[in-house]
């Protein structure tokens, strides 16, 4: 079974797609229409004008964010191929995202983590490509500048500053002017948007757009789900990293600084879901990218079939585990 995902045919997209309405087939039975929150600008912005498109339909609304994440999978695995992170072309990690967007009901539903995200893969895709001598200053620009965008959807992933800072300097040697061009693409958005609010008399919501919370659980409601999900994901990451670790002298260089990349991702990923506030439900959706890309390569390995069909027996036990146990 895990040679369905494994293989690069045109058909695994389509055995995906089917995969994913399974999964999320908990949703589509119960859908959910967007909140609107206050401090968000922007996203109350785009909100109002897919509420005008698809006139508040719940099932519309929660469908259209089942073909984001999809669409994101395959994205996901678009980088991967692109930037050579995996010896040959699989589609494991659009599986891998799927399937761990099935482990809450909360991560299928319209919010903004599904823009951030979408955000974060275009800069992520872009950081990839600051080896390439050509034009390295633009890719620069226009990942900082992606990277306010997502500060402007959701405060808290202003905290992706970091990630910004931390690939230039696992990416790049020093070089001020590139510093410099990256810090002015980052402020770009962010002055455009203050003085948009300044044109329309807006100004005071500029000043509510900084909304920072702690999204952990004050109180365990499904103590059972809870306490799986912390259980498989350490087993999903440690195998990950597990094989990571075995084949990291095989890797070229520019390869094994993309996978470093990637777990600066996950960490900064993990801070930013931490101070998301309580009231964006989906607010782990976050990490979910990162953490598809770090539990792909043990699936992806051929030389030790058993390992490797146990993580993806292991990653469908923990789906059905997830959707089980949540509403008990």
């Amino acid at each position: 079974m895990l040679q369905l995902v494994r293989n690069n045919s045109p058909y695994t997209v389509l055995i995906l797609f089917i995969f994913t309405l399974l999964v999320k087939m908990q949703v589509l039975i119960h859908p959910m229409t967007p909140v609107f929150l206050p401090q968000q600008v922007v996203y109350g912005s785009i909100l109002h004008l897919l509420h005008l498109v698809l006139h508040g339909n719940r099932f519309a609304f929660t469908f259209l964010t089942v073909i984001l994440l999809f669409g994101q999978s395959i994205y996901l695995m678009g980088i991967t191929i692109r930037h050579r992170l995996f010896m040959r072309q699989t589609y494991i990690p659009a599986f891998a995202y799927i399937s761990l967007t099935s482990l809450l009901p909360e991560f299928s539903y319209f919010g903004p983590p599904i823009i951030v995200n979408w955000l974060m893969l275009v800069a992520l895709d872009i950081f990839l490509k600051f080896n390439q001598p050509q034009n390295p200053r633009k890719h620069i620009f226009n990942a900082g500048f992606i990277f306010s965008l997502a500060a402007l959807v959701q405060f808290s992933a202003i905290g992706y500053f970091l990630f910004f800072i931390s690939t230039l300097m696992i990416l790049r040697s020093f070089n001020l002017g590139e510093w410099i061009v990256g810090i002015l693409g980052y402020l770009t958005p962010i002055y455009f948007f203050a003085g948009l609010l300044y044109l329309a008399d807006r100004t005071a919501e500029f000043k509510v757009w900084p909304d920072i919370g702690i999204s952990l659980p004050t109180q365990l409601a499904h103590p059972l789900y809870f306490i799986g999900c912390i259980i498989g994901g350490i087993i999903l990451l440690s195998c990950g990293f597990y094989v990571l670790n075995d084949t990291r002298e095989k890797m070229a260089i520019s390869v094994r600084r993309g996978w470093n990349v990637v777990l600066a991702y996950f960490v900064v990923s993990l801070i930013v879901c931490i101070f998301t506030p309580q009231k964006i439900g989906s607010a782990w959706l976050c990490a979910l990218p990162s953490i598809a890309l770090l539990a792909s390569p043990p699936m992806h390995l051929e030389k030790n079939k058993r390992f490797s069909n146990f993580v993806f027996y292991f990653l469908i036990a923990f789906i059905i585990f997830s959707q089980f146990s949540i509403h008990k």
